[in-house]
């Protein structure tokens, strides 16, 4: 299962889950509403983000404590899901008996992969968990990963004086946020039984997007460093299929 950034269309992942796909798993990509960009619903129903769903305008100091509130709300998306492929396993006419639903991941960017985490803590369906560069939450940062936990993170975020104006808050804020977020991160790790922690060197949040990589190769340099970073686009692409590949195999393949 995989879970987007807050306001990221899944669909910015498709080179990523295309390829981790075609290496023999079934991916159920989310999409949660009022919290993604835009959702089309099967009735032909458009619900886009709104602010009970989003974080936008909200200065980061302050992020933390909706973002929680909100990954605790993806979770029970990702558990609902598991429970609508466990009915279609049963009787979807093309997926009936299909689905290997004793072999589960859960990864995800940003809050979708806090929510996996979150998650497979809370549900013993889930076998192993992938988060791309998302801050933590919940019970599972202190008492740590019940099951193995990968850890992909970009290069330690460094706000401009543009950037700390916009949001509204001061170098010393900025700082102490995102030391307090790295050192959750880090607890997870060392409480964990079977986790490990990577770093994409060169790296920006927004570089696990990996559809981003390729289509922002004709902005400006300085512009698609702010976006991605300096990484090349088949180089970052590369490592991070790899790590989630080599993971997903050792961890959810050969689980159980």
């Amino acid at each position: 299962m995989f879970s987007p950034g807050v306001g990221n269309l899944t669909l910015y992942y498709s080179s990523l889950l295309s390829e981790i796909a075609s290496r023999g798993f079934v991916i159920a990509a989310l999409w949660h509403p009022y919290s993604t960009e835009v959702v089309a619903f099967p009735d032909g129903t458009v619900q886009r983000i709104n602010a009970a769903g989003g974080v936008g305008g909200i200065p980061p100091t302050e992020q933390m404590a909706k973002l929680e509130r909100l990954g605790r709300v993806w979770a029970d998306d990702q558990r609902f899901a598991l429970d609508q492929l466990t009915a279609w396993n049963a009787q979807h006419p093309q997926l009936r008996g299909h689905l290997d639903l004793q072999r589960v991941g859960a990864f995800g960017h940003s809050l979708g992969g806090a929510a996996a985490a979150h998650a497979a803590h809370v549900d013993d369906r889930i076998d192993a968990v992938i988060n791309m560069d998302g801050a933590m939450f919940g019970e599972v940062t202190t008492a740590g990963s019940r099951v193995p936990f990968l850890l992909i993170a970009a290069e330690r975020p460094v706000l401009s004086d543009g950037e700390l104006k916009q949001v509204g808050v001061t170098r010393e804020q900025a700082d102490a946020w995102i030391d307090s977020m790295v050192n959750v991160q880090r607890t997870l790790v060392a409480r964990s039984r079977d986790a490990r922690a990577e770093k994409l060197n060169q790296s920006k949040h927004n570089t696990f997007m990996t559809d981003m990589l390729f289509f922002t190769t004709a902005l400006p340099a300085a512009r698609r460093t702010g976006l991605v970073g300096d990484v090349d686009p088949a180089t970052a692409f590369g490592q991070i299929s790899t790590w989630i590949g080599e993971f997903t195999a050792r961890h959810v393949q050969a689980a159980r």
